[in-house]
């Protein structure tokens, strides 16, 4: 992902998938910039520069829709992004199951996905948003990036677009 845009604002809003989130003042937001589509954005906490970021530790926000056909419930999603790795670990303020699965990515940085499904109200039939918070270290990810990932799905709010 090429993030050059920055964000200096505390809340980052999504007016087309409907959720905003406050964001810690401890970390700096890269969003991919235009005419790139805006799926999320991307979190720094030791990096003044937003570019070249596939390389470099961060946290990631991606959010997509994800019809029925696809995965209906949070397990099918949990097998469809980690087979039998992944694993429930706790629920969001809106009470939907957040999955959690390991693996290491090209370049050799460690990652663990945090992920949930939620139903879009008085929207298509079967339509699902996908939220993936995504930490990526280049060495052991520790309990301080565990945390840092969980405050930031627990700052999620949900609104009608």
């Amino acid at each position: 992902m090429m993030a050059s845009a920055q964000v200096c604002a505390l809340e980052y809003r999504h007016d087309d998938f409907g959720f905003s989130v406050r964001v810690p003042s401890t970390l700096k937001l890269c969003m991919t910039p235009s005419p790139g589509p805006n799926h999320g954005f991307v979190a720094l906490s030791r990096l003044s520069d937003c570019d070249d970021l596939i390389k470099r530790p961060r946290l990631e926000l991606f959010v997509e829709y994800n019809v029925a056909h696809e995965a209906e419930t949070p397990e099918a999603l949990a097998n469809d992004a980690c087979g039998s790795h992944a694993k429930a670990t706790e629920a969001t303020n809106d009470g939907s199951a957040i999955y959690q699965c390991q693996y290491v990515v090209s370049g050799g940085l460690n990652t663990t996905r945090y992920y949930f499904l939620r139903k879009k109200p008085n929207k298509w039939v079967g339509q699902w948003v996908v939220v993936y918070l995504s930490v990526y270290a280049d060495g052991d990810i520790t309990e301080s990036d565990k945390r840092r990932a969980k405050e930031l799905l627990s700052r999620i709010h949900w609104f009608e677009p």
